[in-house]
């Protein structure tokens, strides 16, 4: 439903870019797809009795129709799961993307 908890997903989207947060990318999606321990295990807990979708949004990605989306990670059951979700739609202001603070510094 829409409302007071909901966001269309290009705002959101803006909404992050003005955040000054880094914003982690489909790079990193994969690098953790492929190496599913590296996911942290907070990941995994519920928000509200549902499975969290942790967003990807440092990469916009296009389909063959020009429509932009962003990759996710959701643990259901008892394995990990992905998809993609359109910016195009609304989404529910409680699920999260995948960030680091803006005054994140490498470690060497």
């Amino acid at each position: 439903p829409l409302g007071k908890h909901s966001i269309r997903g290009y705002e959101k989207h803006e909404f992050l870019c003005a955040s000054g947060c880094i914003r982690l990318d489909a790079n990193v999606f994969w690098t953790l797809w492929n190496d599913q321990k590296a996911i942290p295990e907070s990941w995994k807990e519920e928000m509200n009795g549902h499975p969290t979708f942790i967003y990807f949004d440092g990469t916009v990605l296009t389909d063959s129709t020009g429509e932009h989306f962003v990759l996710y990670l959701c643990y259901y059951g008892s394995q990990w799961c992905w998809g993609k979700r359109w910016l195009g739609h609304y989404w529910n202001i409680y699920k999260p993307s995948a960030l680091l603070p803006r005054d994140y510094k490498k470690v060497a």
